[in-house]
């Protein structure tokens, strides 16, 4: 069950078009709702079980984390870096990723202390290109 409901949220985030489950439970007031993908699950198969749906506004933002092809392209931009992160799963690349865009050297270098402060400051200056 875990393993479909983490399947689920992969494919929800994997595509643009999505709908929106939401359910109010009144003795609980408890509120909820969760993007699905249609061409996965059909919003009537949540509307049989009571839920209600809605189509969500497609997103007009680009996504802050790229593809795997755009992110390891950066990587490969940064010499000597790939020597540090292709021990990484693609998960921990995608984390590695986003720290090193949002974080400052100082808590990047706490994080990985076997990467040269250089290849960070190389790497910002290419992300934000």
């Amino acid at each position: 069950m875990m393993r479909a409901s983490l399947f689920l949220i992969l494919l929800s985030l994997t595509f643009g078009s999505s709908v929106y489950a939401e359910e109010v439970q009144k003795e609980e007031s408890m509120d909820w709702q969760i993007e699905i993908d249609p061409k996965v699950y059909a919003p009537t198969e949540f509307e049989k079980k009571g839920l209600k749906t809605q189509n969500l506004a497609k997103k007009s933002h680009k996504p802050e984390l790229p593809r795997k092809e755009e992110r390891d392209q950066f990587f490969q931009q940064v010499n000597g870096l790939d020597a540090h992160i292709n021990k990484l799963d693609e998960v921990d690349k995608d984390i590695f990723y986003m720290n090193a865009k949002r974080k400052s050297i100082d808590e990047l270098k706490k994080i990985y202390p076997n990467i040269p402060s250089e290849l960070f400051l190389k790497f910002k200056k290419i992300v934000k290109k």
